[in-house]
């Protein structure tokens, strides 16, 4: 009996430890998967705002809330929603589905990529003409290996997950059957 109550506490501690890490999002990959499509960081308005400063221009609570339903804001007369909404030719943006973790990590992106468009932006044009760009691909082969690498380990999480759940359940069950032996039939 106490040996199923120390498997089951050491199970649910591995499990919450490496269910936390599963839950650590990447918030460029979500910026390019959900917004690249309409919006820039820093680059100019696409068919949405850029999103340079979004944070100094609006509070999170508003910015959570218009991912998740800018038309029901513009319908209810919110005059941030209706600006925005004017300010971009009328086109809708679509309901996005996110959690706040996901939306938290895309703010992140968007707040740390805002601070390097500012950096770039200070450097002066004799500056800029004398940087040449890497072009051989290298930063592109390297962004693939990070996406591989964080896709390996959610896969060694889930497996992980899957391993102790499926041992904490062959424990409960042989203890089940030990403290309840199936009867045998009469022949």
């Amino acid at each position: 009996m106490i040996t199923y109550r120390v498997v089951l506490l050491v199970g649910l501690l591995i499990y919450s430890t490496l269910s936390s890490k599963a839950q650590e999002v990447d918030g460029s990959a979500l910026f390019t998967t959900n917004c690249a499509a309409c919006h820039t960081i820093g680059g100019g308005k696409l068919v949405g705002p850029d999103l340079n400063g979004v944070l100094d221009r609006h509070n999170k609570a508003w910015i959570f809330r218009f991912i998740r339903e800018s038309q029901s804001m513009i319908n209810e007369g919110d005059e941030q929603a209706v600006a925005v909404f004017n300010e971009n030719n009328m086109i809708p943006m679509p309901a996005i589905p996110l959690s706040d973790i996901e939306i938290e990590a895309i703010l992140e992106h968007i707040s740390s990529k805002g601070e390097d468009t500012i950096e770039t932006k200070l450097i002066d044009e004799k500056e800029k003409e004398s940087i040449k760009p890497y072009t051989s691909g290298n930063s592109k082969r390297k962004s693939q290996a990070a996406q591989n690498t964080s896709i390996r380990e959610g896969m060694l999480i889930g497996l992980w997950i899957t391993l102790i759940a499926t041992t904490v359940m062959i424990i409960g069950i042989a203890y089940a059957l030990k403290k309840h032996p199936p009867h045998k039939r009469k022949e």
